[in-house]
């Protein structure tokens, strides 16, 4: 099989190793000391005290159409670079052709399906994807992993917990999605095939809803965040009000206690990370969306409008 990764830097780069440890034929479109180092070197994961290297191919963005047409393309870039990517996905896409989306918070395609064409968001993110791929061509992929670039080439990992769950946008069965799947375990993560996507979307946001923003407010990790009491209590309300939206979308989470810090990552969020790194925040993805979707719902966002507020305000004194 031939996967190419456009964005394979902290989740991005995590796939590309597994599935070229499980044999596929794994190519990478990357610019820079990172693209560079990853043509010279090779691409680096650093997970559980082992070394793993990968040899993908290498292409920049100018020159990834080279690559040819892919039996799937994973998108792992920040929900601020999806249209900048947009026109790189023709070349690379046949017509039996996957692209899977990693991104985080609500997926393009996914509100687009919610709101509707006529009632996106003002800054919506994707835009450029409409009428580039069929429905039955996008897969939904939900990463529960904690990773940071350590150096150009090299990932770090710092969770035990590394599930990557796929599933196809429109719902039906996809033997290329549970092949990726299965790669990424043979690989050495957790790869896992979902019949429901959406529900795995909102249950990261159950936890990405209030980790990414609340981290990135107090410079915490998550177990941090999670420990402190104050904290904890508006934590408790993002948690709620994200529940009670899925709700309103069709999807009811079930309810569960407030996570245990102790059982919680001591990790920066990539939300955290890009602040402190002085990159663009993709807050919208994780809050914003949320936030807009509970107002043409009607659905209760109290802590979600005050939160969104002071990232923006904490953004803007960067």
């Amino acid at each position: 099989m031939r996967v190419a990764v456009i964005g394979a830097g902290s989740i991005g780069g995590h796939m590309a190793v597994r599935l070229a440890r499980a044999g596929l034929d794994v190519s990478v479109v990357a610019r820079g000391a990172h693209g560079e180092a990853m043509a010279r070197e090779g691409l680096v994961l650093e997970t559980g005290g082992e070394t793993i290297r990968a040899h993908p191919r290498v292409a920049t963005p100018e020159r990834a159409a080279e690559l040819g047409v892919q039996d799937a393309v994973v998108v792992a870039v920040k929900a601020l670079s999806l249209d900048g990517i947009a026109p790189l996905l023709p070349p690379l896409m046949g017509k039996g052709s996957l692209a899977l989306f990693a991104v985080n918070g609500l997926p393009w395609w996914y509100m687009e399906e919610l709101c509707g064409p006529a009632h996106l968001p003002p800054l919506a993110m994707g835009l450029a994807l409409r009428g580039l791929l069929a429905p039955g061509q996008v897969l939904g992929c939900v990463a529960n992993s904690a990773n940071h670039k350590q150096a150009p080439g090299v990932i770090h990992n710092s969770d035990s917990l590394n599930r990557f769950t796929i599933g196809r946008a429109d719902g039906a069965e996809c033997l290329t999605g549970r092949a990726l799947a299965a790669a990424l375990t043979q690989g050495g993560a957790e790869g896992v095939w979902s019949e429901d996507i959406r529900y795995d979307v909102w249950q990261k946001l159950l936890t990405n809803g209030w980790s990414a923003p609340l981290g990135c407010l107090t410079g915490l990790s998550t177990k941090a965040v999670a420990a402190d009491p104050a904290l904890r209590r508006i934590m408790a309300s993002l948690i709620g009000e994200i529940r009670g939206l899925a709700a309103r979308c069709g999807v009811p989470l079930p309810e569960q206690p407030l996570p245990d810090p102790a059982k919680l990552p001591d990790h920066r969020t990539s939300m955290l990370q890009d602040l402190q790194a002085g990159i663009p925040v993709e807050f919208d993805a994780v809050l914003g969306a949320p936030n807009y979707l509970a107002h043409l719902m009607g659905s209760d966002r109290c802590a979600m409008n005050t939160v969104l507020d002071l990232l923006r305000w904490r953004l803007a004194a960067a």
